[in-house]
C-alpha cells in the first residue's frame, strides 16, 4: 500500500510512503522508528507539556495549512484545558461513551 503524505505547505511536494501491513493495526514505514522515538520522548514529559503538545497536533488536524483557529475556538480550547487541569469537570473514557452511545441506539 502507498500512503502519499500531503505536507503542510505548498511549496514542499507531495512525499509517497510505501506501507507493509504487518497485522491488523500494526504497519511498518521507513518514518515508523522516528514515530516511535517522538512518542517516547513526548511520554517523558510532564503532563502539563504533553497537554499542550496534544493541544497543537488537534489544531494542526482541524485547520487547512496557514490557517489558524477562530479566537472564539482557541478560547473554548482553553478554557477545557482550564477545566480538566483544575479538575472542575468529569472526564469519561471514550470507549464507555460510545459503547452506552452505540447500545442506545440498539
Amino acid at each position: 500500500m502507498v500512503l502519499t503524505i500531503k505536507p503542510n505547505n505548498h511549496l514542499t511536494p507531495l512525499i509517497p510512503i510505501k506501507l507493509t501491513i504487518l497485522s491488523k493495526k500494526k504497519y511498518y514505514s521507513p518514518m515508523t522508528m522516528t514515530v516511535d522515538k517522538i512518542v517516547a520522548e513526548a511520554l517523558a514529559h510532564t503532563p502539563q507539556v504533553r497537554a499542550f503538545m496534544v493541544e497543537r497536533l488537534i489544531e494542526s488536524l482541524d485547520t487547512a495549512p496557514g490557517e489558524k483557529l477562530s479566537s472564539q475556538w482557541s478560547v473554548e480550547i482553553q478554557k477545557r484545558c482550564r477545566e480538566i487541569d483544575e479538575g472542575t469537570v468529569e472526564l469519561h473514557d471514550a470507549e464507555v461513551v460510545f459503547s452506552k452511545a452505540y447500545a442506545s441506539l440498539e
